[in-house]
């Protein structure tokens, strides 16, 4: 284990030790919406939301701890490989369907960016920028300290923003788009 693993996790424990009983209960609350949304319960844009957004307050340091920064389970593109990697090759085939004419001076949008290591990753593959935005402050703290502490606060951008609300960006500022499980 490095000494970035060390930090994350105590960082994770620490956010979990200050929850509020309220941000705990709120967590529980919003699992128990999904699943009265999976059963076909007509739901408002700003409950999802609402709920999306304590869900992650609890469930993003939680995972911190065991190593998961990365919220999605991609395909099993290589059965002799681990949950990391198959997130890489699944990053690797986005990436060749974003179909870059410009790789080196492309601008992409990472939209619920969560921790910003897909950003990061597919920053580091292209040589470009990756906007990212997600509704949970906490990932997006996270994800602006990673781009500073690996040198890419030039290319990696990231803000808290919402789908369901305009986001603050200029028309056709991208060169193409990617939401993994978050949209």
């Amino acid at each position: 284990m490095n000494w970035y693993r060390i930090k994350t996790s105590f960082i994770g424990l620490k956010r979990l030790a200050t929850l509020t009983p309220e941000d705990k209960q709120g967590c529980i609350d919003a699992y128990k919406f999904f699943q009265r949304m999976q059963d076909g319960e007509e739901t408002k844009t700003e409950d999802e939301t609402k709920a999306v957004a304590a869900y992650y307050k609890v469930l993003n340091n939680m995972l911190s701890v065991f190593d998961l920064e990365k919220l999605y389970i991609p395909p099993q593109f290589d059965d002799s490989k681990g949950l990391y990697d198959n997130q890489l090759l699944c990053e690797q085939t986005l990436l060749k369907k974003l179909n870059l004419q410009n790789a080196e001076s492309s601008h992409l949008l990472d939209m619920g960016c969560g921790r910003g290591r897909i950003a990061h990753y597919l920053a580091t593959l292209t040589g470009g920028e990756v906007s990212g935005y997600n509704i949970d402050p906490n990932q997006i703290e996270n994800a602006i300290n990673w781009a500073a502490e690996t040198k890419m606060s030039d290319r990696l951008h990231f803000k808290v923003g919402d789908h369901h609300n305009p986001l603050n960006y200029k028309s056709e500022s991208f060169d193409g788009c990617f939401s993994i499980q978050a949209v």
